[in-house]
């Protein structure tokens, strides 16, 4: 082939290139006026007409979302903006930006709008706080949330709370359930696919075309929030999100967001009492050692709550909601952070990592809890039983959660369980059979709860 054959192959090579450059260009402005459909998930949680808890909807990326639209809740009324934010719909940036992902206790759980911790800090504050958190995310999902929508917002910083989704035992693995759903686990996923697929699903275009081609096909399986789905799995015993990929997935928020964030180690009522081994304690430690690798600050919300002197039943509305003055005393804990990095009068410096990830070792991985075991045990009063065995099934306290421990009693009176760790709290669950004839849908049914569960481990149950 000549000079000017070679020549013009290459300028039609190029030619090509451009002009695919600019169909995909094009095809992916297109999917951002056609966006794909979420699936709609009805209510979830418990709920009633005056009052229905918490709305969420399935989605084959995040497993599970805020629905948005203003609802009651707990007593309050909760506004959830178009990006499933409990916040309101920011326009355009106008000044400095954080960004807070978490679960429950951050999203502001029987509080109210104005009374999570990071509406109190935007009180007053030059600079926006924006409230990403969701109930029950893991690491995992607020990964995803962050690169699929909040990097979009362009935040300054980034406050990670997420702790409690992470450490439970439950029925399923986050990252299984994410790669199942969406193809990509997050952008962790170590294997030359996972790395094509992390990259991707920055591109509306390519999921766009994965909704159509792949989720759409799934019909009502794809409505299905995570715990949902995990509920028809038996309990592994094992972490939502081992500690190893907990780890990873802080240090990867860390890095997308250049060094530029602050960890939050949450609290719970179980703080407020003698110190004890806990099953969160490994994943609390990790937390601090992917902060200090990246030179982060760490708000210590157990200190806060200590040093504050405040009753458990002041600062918790549960085991580990806070009420809001402990809102309060997170957000005047975080202030104490940002005051310390001089945000928001300054821009926050960028940084990065100082030497290996390590997570210590998880000694509780695979026991379902604590080391020992411990046992449940009281006297159940049961006017209403009429004879005919007794089925206990004692439950977290969370919208499908599956039980982690049961027994059969032939009568109302003493009871006891052998259980793992004791809970901070749980849900007992009874189902009377009266004609001795197995479990049908007519048999009586009670649930009891949530109960706090005392370091004793005894529980008196009574059923009106």
């Amino acid at each position: 082939m000549g000079v000017g054959a070679r020549a013009g192959a290459t300028s039609r090579l190029l030619t090509g290139l451009l002009l695919a450059g600019a169909l995909l260009g094009l095809a992916e402005a297109a999917a951002r006026l056609y966006p794909p459909p979420d699936p709609l998930l009805p209510m979830a949680g418990p709920s009633d007409d005056a009052d229905p808890g918490i709305l969420l909807r399935g989605s084959p990326w995040l497993l599970w979302e805020l629905q948005p639209g203003t609802h009651r809740e707990k007593g309050h009324t909760v506004a959830v903006n178009r990006l499933g934010m409990r916040d309101a719909d920011r326009g355009a940036k106008t000044r400095p930006r954080m960004l807070v992902v978490g679960d429950s206790s951050v999203y502001g759980f029987g509080v109210a709008d104005t009374e999570h911790f990071p509406a109190v800090l935007e009180q007053g504050a030059p600079a926006d706080f924006i409230n990403a958190a969701v109930p029950g995310y893991s690491s995992l999902q607020a990964l995803n949330l962050l690169q699929l929508r909040g990097l979009s917002l362009a935040p300054d910083v980034l406050l990670v709370g997420t702790l409690w989704s992470d450490n439970n035992f439950d029925s399923f693995h986050d990252e299984a359930l994410l790669a199942a759903w969406s193809g990509w686990a997050s952008s962790q996923e170590r294997s030359p696919l996972g790395t094509a697929r992390g990259w991707l699903q920055n591109s509306l275009l390519f999921r766009w075309l994965d909704w159509h081609l792949r989720v759409a096909p799934q019909g009502e399986r794809a409505k299905k929030t995570g715990w949902i789905v995990g509920d028809e799995d038996a309990r592994i015993g094992s972490r939502r999100v081992p500690i190893a990929r907990y780890a990873a997935a802080l240090d990867r928020m860390a890095a997308l967001m250049q060094g530029r964030a602050l960890f939050l180690i949450l609290p719970n009522r179980e703080d407020l009492a003698p110190p004890r081994p806990h099953a969160w304690n490994p994943y609390r430690e990790t937390m601090r050692r992917v902060a200090a690798r990246w030179g982060a600050p760490v708000i210590d919300g157990p200190a806060a709550f200590i040093a504050s002197g405040r009753s458990p039943d002041a600062l918790f509305l549960d085991a580990m909601h806070p009420t809001r003055a402990g809102h309060r005393l997170l957000a005047a804990a975080a202030a104490s952070a940002l005051h310390d990095k001089h945000w928001p009068d300054q821009p926050w410096p960028t940084a990065t990592p100082s030497g290996d990830l390590t997570p210590p070792p998880d000694p509780f991985e695979g026991q379902g809890g604590e080391t020992g075991g411990n046992t449940l045990r009281g006297t159940l009063q049961l006017p209403a039983w009429t004879g005919g065995p007794i089925r206990m099934e004692i439950l977290p306290p969370a919208p499908g959660a599956a039980p982690f421990a049961s027994t059969t009693l032939q009568r109302p009176g003493p009871w006891e369980i052998e259980v793992g760790p004791l809970p901070p709290t749980a849900l007992f669950r009874l189902s009377l059979d009266p004609d001795q004839d197995g479990p049908d849908p007519d048999d009586p049914r009670f649930l009891i709860g949530p109960i706090g569960i005392p370091p004793d481990g005894r529980v008196e149950l009574e059923v009106e």
